[in-house]
């Protein structure tokens, strides 16, 4: 059963409890959409209240994409492939994909994945370097790197 909001201050309570949740993080569309469903509302108040999230800057995709970006490469160590295929499932529309992906410095992106190998090189105890190799490179393609630039590193570091 979906509640008839019709008195204002009611909607405002709404409003006002979702600017705390887009305040506490960086939310998407998809999660704040989410949300103001449990509440069983509308969908016409949700899209009322969307709009003035976003007109209030409380929601914002563009700077959710760039956060996103920016703390999976740094601190989960994921390459970009696992960062666009998160986003894609989180329904962030492709232009802000685009412009997260391009906060990433090319140089950082390689000493991300140099730091990894040598992370990986302490931890094993493999003798065989081509056996090394090929683990790593497993390794770093599930972490989302590009296939390529795993490779130009690996075989750059020997």
């Amino acid at each position: 059963m979906t509640l008839a909001v019709t008195d204002n201050q009611y909607l405002e309570k709404f409003i006002k409890s979702l600017r705390f949740y887009c305040a506490y993080q960086e939310r998407t569309l998809m999660e704040v959409h989410e949300k103001l469903n449990s509440f069983k509302l509308s969908e016409k108040h949700i899209e009322r209240i969307i709009k003035q999230l976003v007109e209030e800057d409380y929601l914002n995709e563009e700077r959710y994409a760039k956060n996103f970006v920016v703390s999976k490469l740094h601190q989960k160590k994921w390459g970009k492939r696992k960062i666009i295929h998160a986003l894609h499932l989180k329904q962030i529309p492709e232009i802000y994909i685009e412009m997260g992906l391009n906060e990433i410095d090319d140089d950082e992106y390689i000493k991300v994945i140099r730091d990894l190998i040598k992370k990986k090189r302490k931890e094993s105890k493999e003798p065989d370097n081509f056996k090394f190799q090929y683990k790593i490179y497993s390794y770093l393609i599930s972490k989302g790197f590009e296939s390529d630039m795993v490779w130009r590193v690996i075989n750059y570091n020997h």
